[in-house]
């Protein structure tokens, strides 16, 4: 009947619920009584693999790193970035080298042009470094600033994301830093916060030149940007855009207009809102970047005297330990024995020690100049180095004072060295900005708020 069928079906949930139940009870008992044994366990009684075991050339210290951050997604970046790096240097060194010997044959090591390569390599991060700072896109989107001249004059502020901040951190985390300044001569002034974003799954391709995105077929613009697609394979997550396709949508692989989406929902909800803030957070990058080179462009330009390593590797000294004297007098015109007795070995590091820069060019010997450009060509050493890096990434920001607009609480009229803004002076991302920092009201239609901006340098705040 109706009614043994509508009992039939109540006693088959009842049944279900009570075996669900009691399996979820057993779980968590479970979990209750071994929740010891699983706070104090090692990782490796966790999850370990004989792979990794079987992983050639690296020492093991850095195989139990490795293995210890194998399910850190941006443990996993960090390695992809490095070895796209390698593979295209690499790649690079290898071509060069390559056509050389097909030039030169067998007298290649006579001569010492081969290794002109490294040399254009290293000057084109120097001359490319001033020839990066220029002015080829909207920079108000960038910085806010009204010209490239304000841009530069601005107080240059670096943070460093931290490797160990990162671990409470996911792909979908967005870094906001958020910036409120006083004028301490003008303390009725309430300027309004600006805000700067950045995503720890874009970063920068500073350390590919346009020679060797060509020399390794990347066919991308000298304006472009790098990003992690964290789906793919670690020899393919490391990935470049050109930059105006990373500004025109959003990049597919990532999908961070959603999680702007997700993060500020309830504030900003319309979608040219979202759209201003992604293209805004690209920007964030861009001119982080900028920044960084006009840095490196003042303070760090690299000299001869440190172009290049002053250790070499044991693998890399073995390379003339192991021939003849002979052939080590026949490639270098020079006493094998005296040569190798002035390199000496560093027990600590395990790293031979080449002498001082005088002492080569006065004795106008190859064999030290070979060495150290061979330790330069491409080591597993620098994959190695990660191990051993606190830092994820560094993000720049450019404030100029000049730039903030402000409510002045003592006066509405504007006095010398201000000026009053209309609404349509203030930019739409601006007020996105009021909006996050719960600011809002004051720009709203049936507010008489009065907005200002110094016309005038503020050096005390």
């Amino acid at each position: 009947t109706h009614t043994t069928f509508l009992c039939k079906n109540i006693l088959h949930s009842l049944f279900l619920s009570d075996f669900s139940q009691a399996f979820n009870f057993d779980l968590v008992n479970g979990f209750l009584n071994h929740q010891d044994e699983i706070i104090k366990a090692d990782r490796e009684d966790i999850s370990t693999s004989k792979l990794f075991e079987e992983i050639p050339f690296f020492t093991e210290e850095f195989v139990e790193n490795l293995e210890s951050n194998f399910y850190d997604s941006f443990f996993l970046n960090r390695i992809a970035k490095k070895i796209n790096y390698l593979s295209a240097k690499n790649n690079s060194n290898y071509n060069y080298i390559n056509e050389s010997h097909k030039n030169l044959g067998n007298s290649l090591h006579k001569d010492i042009n081969i290794f002109n390569k490294i040399k254009e390599h290293k000057l084109e991060i120097v001359n490319s470094l001033g020839n990066k700072i220029k002015n080829s896109y909207d920079l108000d989107k960038i910085t806010f600033l009204d010209n490239k001249q304000k841009y530069l004059n601005s107080n240059f502020k670096t943070f460093v994301l931290n490797n160990e901040g990162l671990k409470n951190k996911n792909n979908e985390s967005l870094v906001k830093i958020k910036v409120s300044i006083i004028d301490k001569l003008n303390l009725n002034r309430l300027y309004m916060p600006k805000i700067f974003l950045f995503s720890p799954l874009i970063t920068s391709t500073n350390f590919l030149t346009s020679s060797m995105l060509s020399d390794n077929d990347i066919l991308v613009s000298s304006e472009n940007l790098g990003f992690f697609d964290v789906k793919s394979d670690i020899l393919s997550r490391s990935k470049i855009l050109d930059l105006e396709n990373a500004l025109s949508k959003d990049i597919e692989s990532l999908k961070l207009k959603s999680f702007i989406r997700d993060k500020f929902s309830g504030i900003v909800n319309s979608n040219d809102d979202i759209d201003m803030l992604y293209r805004y957070l690209i920007s964030c990058h861009i001119s982080s970047y900028e920044i960084t080179n006009i840095l490196n462009y003042c303070y760090n330009i690299k000299m001869s005297k440190s172009m290049y390593k002053s250790t070499i590797s044991d693998k890399i000294y073995s390379l003339v330990d192991n021939i003849s004297d002979r052939q080590f007098f026949d490639v270098f015109n020079a006493n094998k024995e005296d040569v190798l007795n002035k390199i000496i070995l560093d027990e600590e590091t395990g790293r031979y020690t080449i002498p001082q820069r005088s002492k080569i060019i006065k004795e106008k010997c190859l064999v030290y100049d070979t060495l150290i450009k061979l330790e330069n060509l491409v080591s597993l050493e620098e994959l190695e180095e990660i191990k051993d890096e606190k830092y994820y990434d560094f993000y720049n920001i450019a404030i100029n004072p000049s730039s903030f607009y402000y409510i002045d609480t003592f006066s509405d009229n504007a006095a010398d060295g201000e000026t009053i803004l209309e609404d349509s002076d203030i930019k739409k991302i601006e007020k996105i900005f009021s909006k996050i920092n719960r600011l809002d009201s004051f720009h709203n239609l049936s507010s008489s708020t009065i907005f200002k901006k110094s016309t005038m340098t503020i050096d005390n705040f």
